[in-house]
């Protein structure tokens, strides 16, 4: 979840969501909160390339507002538990980085 706590709304922000670490992502989808549907997201290289929309799905945040991005990602049933270094990004309509964060996670087929 991001806040919004500057006192000004941000009338244009998008997310971008990044995994490194070996391609065992099969499908990377974004929860669309307008529909309440999952939205495939680009992840044609996973490996090293930022997934989402980049400028392309921006969201508004109301000052004092927040704001919720859900991504799900799905693996193959075959593949071996391993480690990834997850990364998430907000930027500005201008292209400027507003917000980072980064998360391992160990994924493994279910």
């Amino acid at each position: 979840m991001l806040t919004d706590d500057t006192g000004s709304a941000v009338p244009s922000v998008s997310p971008l969501f990044q995994l490194t670490g070996s391609a065992v992502t099969t499908a990377v989808e974004r929860l669309d909160p307008g529909t309440g549907r999952w939205v495939s997201a680009p992840a044609s290289d996973v490996g090293s390339a930022p997934v989402g929309a980049n400028g392309k799905t921006p969201f508004s945040i109301p000052a004092g507002g927040s704001l919720t991005v859900h991504y799900r990602i799905s693996v193959s049933a075959g593949s071996q538990p391993q480690g990834l270094q997850s990364y998430f990004y907000l930027l500005g309509a201008d292209g400027s980085q507003l917000a980072a964060l980064s998360q391992s996670v160990r994924v493994a087929a279910a």
